[in-house]
């Protein structure tokens, strides 16, 4: 069913930029005003030999669109609807509900909720083309990190670059709590364990997070290789030592166990003897390590 043009609701503003409300019939008749104004003014000018031209919108219309410029203005403005007095969305004149991302006359970017800015809404919104981080109401183009949100019609935590939605596979904070995640396509990855890399090193992530308090041996692949690599603060530490896994003590060599060693590895608490990679608290003996003669005592060089 067409609607009858003359039916629908339109807007207009007054001197203050407040929304007014207008019907097609009433724009026509004022429209009727302006057309015998100017004719007017025309038939006076001609009588009297006046010299004028027409500028900026007048000249628009009447060169372009052989009448008066259509509707076509489309912005957020601050006006009262309905008694409800807000920032409205306005597309092409016309207060439209619905939920988008739009600008105000300054550049200003809000978004939209229901047809009005809702300084209450934080998530993501659409303006056709991207998705947009709203924070507060507005998009600031400075959120960077992960946020929860809609995208699509499916909830959940969504990474964000300068405010845009960015399918990336990153490392990235949640501001809300300060916490960092494995990002996959876009989206926080809570099904991911293992080691991934940023700019400040190789970090582990146990189900997406990095703790930043996870020291010791963890499972792996890093540059391709899997294997058991030492981890120091979540972060991969290239180092020598002796440190648990599971219930046994293992050689580390940089960064990782050497499950092939037989000799003496050395950590904070002393130096221990190690077979195959594992250190062997069992022992108590005597071993020749490198041409030299060692004391062992449960594992432990005395």
């Amino acid at each position: 069913m067409v609607k009858d043009s003359r039916n629908v609701l339109k807007t207009g503003f007054d001197r203050n930029d407040n929304v007014i409300k207008l019907h097609d019939e009433k724009l026509k008749h004022m429209q009727k005003i302006l057309v015998m104004m100017i004719k007017d003014f025309d038939m006076i000018a001609q009588k009297y030999g006046i010299e004028y031209t027409l500028s900026g919108g007048s000249v628009i219309g009447a060169l372009r669109h052989k009448g008066f410029i259509p509707l076509t203005t489309t912005y957020v403005i601050k006006g009262t609807v309905n008694g409800t007095n807000a920032l409205w969305y306005v597309k092409n004149n016309v207060v439209t509900y619905t939920n988008t991302v739009a600008k105000d006359k300054n550049g200003n970017y809000y978004g939209i909720i229901n047809g009005k800015v809702d300084n209450n809404f934080n998530g993501f919104l659409s303006d056709g083309k991207e998705w947009w981080h709203v924070n507060k109401g507005k998009v600031t183009f400075t959120d960077t990190g992960v946020f929860k949100g809609t995208i699509n019609g499916t909830t959940g935590w969504y990474y964000a670059k300068a405010s845009k939605y960015t399918k990336a596979t990153v490392l990235a904070k949640n501001p809300d709590n300060n916490t960092w995640w494995r990002v996959t396509d876009g989206k926080m990855d809570f099904g991911f364990t293992g080691f991934f890399q940023n700019e400040n090193g190789l970090w582990y992530c146990k189900n997406g997070q990095i703790t930043f308090t996870d020291t010791g041996i963890f499972e792996g692949t890093i540059n391709g290789v899997t294997g058991y690599y030492y981890v120091k603060g979540s972060l991969f530490t290239k180092t020598n030592t002796v440190a648990q896994y599971g219930s046994d003590y293992w050689c580390v060599q940089d960064g990782m166990i050497n499950s092939g060693f037989t000799g003496i590895c050395s950590n904070s608490s002393g130096s221990w003897y190690c077979k195959d990679g594992k250190a062997q608290l069992e022992f108590t003996g005597e071993i020749t390590y490198n041409g030299k003669k060692y004391k062992i005592v449960k594992g432990m060089v005395k």
